[in-house]
């Protein structure tokens, strides 16, 4: 948790960039939207504003927990998937996240191809610490990637 705590929200070199959720805001979808309730990709306009700024070609993130890769003109916009934490419920706008595995996922860029790993890991574990937390709920989504 130290360690993470020393991470820059922020990350970009030659050929990269990485981020949680969007560029300035960690809690903000950057490939997605929420529309009636559920998670859908934002249109091919609204996406190219999205990348207009950032220079590099690939692009890394996060937040919706959803493994995609996306090619956008001469962008590849790639989001790993959950790491651990595969579903959750969001009460504003009410909608939720299933990945419907408890795998954690990585992605691994190697000369233009582009994996998306997922590994298994102790989320019986986990889950124990949820419920010593006195959260069913999370035990639940940890377990088993649904709501």
């Amino acid at each position: 948790m130290s360690w993470l705590g020393t991470l820059s929200d922020f990350y970009q070199n030659r050929e990269i960039t990485l981020f949680h959720g969007s560029p300035d805001n960690n809690r903000k979808y950057f490939l997605e939207k929420i529309y009636r309730g559920r998670v859908i990709i934002k249109d091919e306009k609204e996406l190219a504003e999205s990348v207009e700024k950032l220079k590099t070609r690939y692009i890394g993130f996060g937040h919706s927990h959803l493994a995609r890769v996306i090619t956008l003109d001469t962008k590849i916009l790639i989001n790993a998937g959950s790491v651990g934490w595969p579903a959750y419920a969001d009460d504003k706008p009410k909608h939720k996240i299933e990945t419907l595995n408890n795998f954690a996922k990585f992605i691994i860029i190697d000369n233009g191809n582009i994996e998306i790993c997922n590994i298994a890991y102790d989320c019986k574990s986990a889950c124990k610490r949820a419920k010593k937390n006195g959260r069913e709920d999370w035990a639940k989504y940890i377990l088993n990637g649904r709501i």
